[in-house]
């Protein structure tokens, strides 16, 4: 996973995908992958 979000940090860096009001984004910071898992339960 940690290939994988470098590369599509790296892509979106290079592509300029997000501009700040600052400008251009030139660099990675860090990254974090948050998950999140559903339950359902019964209720009467």
């Amino acid at each position: 996973m940690e290939e994988e979000v470098n590369a599509l940090m790296d892509l979106v860096i290079a592509k300029n995908i997000f501009i700040s009001t600052n400008g251009a984004l030139i660099g990675k910071k860090d990254a974090k992958v948050v998950t999140t898992d559903t339950n359902i339960v019964a209720v009467a």
